[in-house]
């Protein structure tokens, strides 16, 4: 189900001021969903930044998975990186106008354990500092997660909760996205 990713990346948009060739960073690659819908719903002009602590999930998005996705990776304005978000964001010096983050299932519903800290008080640290001014943080989570929402607060984020549902398969699907803007 792809819908969940695109249905952020669509509210994501509505939310942000008209940046000049915006740049986007992307935690968390995934199926390629998500920077599917970023690379059908931003400009054309837009450069997204793509990152993955996994290599074999970039080689299977370049692979046999590509199709899924139209081969997102194969597009120009896409740049990729192997490694873990947070420590991008520890040494990046690149400012974005929008980040979204994909890893997981959210801040509370982790596949490796290593990925919480970018939840934790430094990550939303690093997260703020990463936003140019009214850039927007997108965080997609399985389920309400309130202590998440104070610690964007408390690091100078206005978060805004974004709940809706999905019909997928003959079922209706909840998801939570964080919206935090600088």
């Amino acid at each position: 189900n792809a819908g969940s990713e695109k249905k952020m990346v669509e509210m994501l948009i509505e939310r942000l001021p008209p940046f000049p060739s915006p740049i986007v960073l992307i935690g968390g690659l995934g199926m390629g969903f998500t920077l599917r819908a970023a690379l059908d719903l931003f400009p054309s002009d837009s450069r997204i930044f793509v990152i993955e602590i996994v290599p074999e999930i970039i080689e299977w998005i370049r692979g046999i998975l590509g199709e899924l996705t139209n081969h997102p990776l194969a597009d120009s304005r896409v740049e990729v990186n192997v490694c873990d978000i947070y420590e991008f964001l520890e040494t990046t010096t690149r400012k974005f106008n929008a980040v979204i983050l994909d890893v997981d299932n959210g801040p509370g519903a982790l596949s490796l354990e290593q990925n919480g800290r970018i939840y934790e008080d430094d990550g939303c640290q690093l997260l703020r500092n990463a936003l140019k001014p009214d850039g927007i943080l997108a965080v997609w989570s399985a389920r309400e997660e309130e202590e998440f929402e104070a610690k964007l607060s408390q690091h100078g984020l206005k978060p805004e909760k974004s709940t809706f549902r999905i019909d997928a398969s003959g079922r209706r699907l909840n998801y939570v996205i964080y919206f935090a803007r600088k």
